[in-house]
């Protein structure tokens, strides 16, 4: 699996679509867990400001405030910072109130942001970088 994401992390962005599509048809769990190989959560925090916005507006922001909930300061401030003070507010105190939440919950909430991350993308929405991850400053 590491090798092959590693090929497809080589390539352009197109490429990796078409090759993960056709793994998709043989093995579902294998194209998951190649996708996910290739854009992580913790890659949110190096998209630029347009991007990050199309993603939030994208997302329901119940999904942010779980999935910020198992991530580092840095990548909670530059999401938040994103939002208009309202939302940022907002989504800060509903992080507040959540209390401790399940591994498995903060995993699946992250999991269905890249998801829909890769969803704008492909329908040519958003642009990440080619070599499947994005470039960190």
């Amino acid at each position: 699996k590491n090798r092959a994401a590693d090929l497809l992390r080589g390539g352009t962005r197109a490429t990796s679509r078409a090759v993960l599509q056709i793994v998709e048809r043989n093995d579902t769990g294998l194209a998951a867990s190649l996708r996910g190989s290739l854009f992580s959560f913790k890659d949110v925090e190096f998209l630029d400001g347009e991007t990050l916005a199309m993603t939030l507006e994208a997302t329901g922001h119940c999904q942010w405030a779980i999935a910020l909930k198992g991530s580092s300061e840095t990548l909670r401030g530059r999401i938040l910072g994103a939002l208009p003070a309202g939302v940022s507010e907002a989504l800060g105190e509903e992080m507040g109130k959540a209390g401790p939440i399940r591994l498995s919950e903060i995993t699946r909430a992250q999991d269905e942001i890249i998801e829909n991350i890769l969803r704008l993308e492909a329908d040519g929405l958003i642009e990440l970088p080619d070599g499947g991850s994005v470039v960190r400053r």
